[in-house]
């Protein structure tokens, strides 16, 4: 007889057991149910002096204010008193910080037994400046000694959650746990939420971040700090996503766009594929296109061998699996290829994105499955540094709003190119004049 482990229910105990403390977690009724003019929300823009943990200055002045509050939030006279500070970062925006906090002597824990192996991690816990988890981790039970005496003062001050967009909502109540008073989420509900693959799940909402439903409450008041300098993509690439997206907030660091502007190339485009034609795999059910995936082909070709752009510096985006496989076995297995959730949290050089869906005949006019997730559009377009073409049938696209607005704006600004088979792709290099 074989056993095989599917999977582990520990990470779903932890939130079993999370749910039924809830009420005792100081924070959570006001965060379950959150109102503008909360004083867990409020924010103080006084000065604080830096610590010596920031590696080097803010490149801007909003790192420099969200420094600066989240260091007051922190630091405050009365240490105690229950923040919440909500900081958007949209991408290329983020800060650098150093990690700080004592190491771990592995050689150690690996030759002490169980019983000795706890004390000996518990004893680095309490020594530790900095404990870096992740929010589940914290429900381990070498954390309860650290938040079960509700006599004493908190043992730690602060979470502080990076990513908080991705985090499901019950996994951020998790460390809430160890009675910390003061919590900051940083992380961009505007890209992709946590991976939840039960349909049933999703309907519930369960892969909804506490970021994300704080965002919708407060977007339209000064409650959420943007960082809004980008220093990944040319200002080309940032100019859609900047005005769809983030409400033509998000602005290109001037230096950033000046390197960039020495690509020889066009740095965006909608590549038009007319013949394009969608088909379904009867086995996993997932999309692929052979047009798109032909001219994904031809145009690596392209910039490898005329362009002389390094494989290394192109990947390749899709949303489906099936136009992922498919590409991969028409080209040299070293080209990064991956789907919008796979490449979130990424960059590259040059980004080429196969859209898939088409054409409108065959979708019936009605639905363009997960690639109308704005979320995913926006993490697909905001990937490459240099360049970013999107392969795609127009015709079908426009069905949906994100899409619909994205064509526009693409021929309004003059860089959409049809494509049939074995194209030259001349017109993608640039003229001396600027875009």
């Amino acid at each position: 007889m074989q056993v095989q482990v599917i999977t582990s229910l520990i990470s779903n105990l932890r939130r079993f057991r999370t749910l039924a403390s809830l009420h005792s977690f100081p924070i959570v009724s006001d965060l379950l149910s959150p109102e503008v003019n909360d004083n867990l929300f409020s924010l103080n823009s006084s000065h604080v002096q830096q610590p010596d943990v920031m590696s080097g200055e803010a490149k801007n002045e909003m790192q420099d204010r969200v420094i600066n509050e989240a260091v007051s939030i922190v630091c405050q006279s009365n240490r105690y008193r229950p923040r919440v500070y909500i900081v958007q970062g949209p991408p290329g925006t983020g800060l650098n910080i150093i990690r700080v906090g004592h190491g771990a002597n592995n050689e150690a824990t690996k030759q002490a037994s169980y019983r000795e192996q706890r004390e000996l991690e518990q004893g680095k816990l309490a020594e530790a400046d900095v404990v870096f988890s992740t929010l589940n981790y914290v429900g381990n039970s070498i954390f309860d000694s650290f938040g079960s005496d509700t006599n004493q003062s908190p043992w730690f001050d602060c979470l502080i959650v990076d990513e908080a967009g991705q985090c499901l909502e019950i996994d951020t109540f998790i460390p809430l746990r160890l009675r910390i008073p003061c919590m900051l989420l940083f992380g961009d509900p505007e890209q992709l939420p946590a991976t939840v693959l039960s349909q049933r799940a999703q309907n519930a909402n369960f892969g909804q971040s506490l970021l994300a439903r704080l965002y919708s409450l407060f977007k339209s008041t000064d409650l959420i700090r943007m960082l809004n300098i980008q220093y990944r993509m040319a200002e080309s690439i940032c100019r859609f996503p900047s005005a769809h997206i983030y409400n033509g907030e998000l602005l290109t660091d001037p230096s950033t766009q000046e390197e960039r502007a020495g690509f020889r190339l066009k740095p965006y485009a909608f590549i038009n594929v007319l013949n394009s034609q969608a088909q379904q795999d009867v086995v996993s059910q997932s999309y692929f296109n052979r047009a798109e995936a032909e001219c994904i082909v031809e145009l690596v070709h392209y910039l490898t061998r005329r362009a002389s752009i390094q494989l290394s510096s192109i990947g390749v985006i899709t949303p489906y699996r099936a136009q992922l496989a498919l590409i991969s076995n028409k080209i040299s297995p070293r080209l990064d290829i991956a789907t919008v959730d796979g490449f979130q949290g990424r960059e590259k050089d040059v980004i080429l994105i196969s859209t898939v869906r088409g054409d409108a005949e065959e979708l019936g006019g009605h639905s363009l499955g997960f690639v109308a997730d704005r979320r995913r559009l926006n993490v697909a377009l905001t990937r490459g540094k240099y360049a970013v073409y999107i392969v795609g049938h127009a015709k079908s696209l426009t069905i949906n709003d994100d899409w619909r607005l994205l064509i526009q704006d693409a021929r309004r600004r003059q860089c959409i190119f049809n494509y049939k088979t074995r194209s030259n792709f001349y017109w993608l290099h640039c003229k001396k004049k600027a875009e």
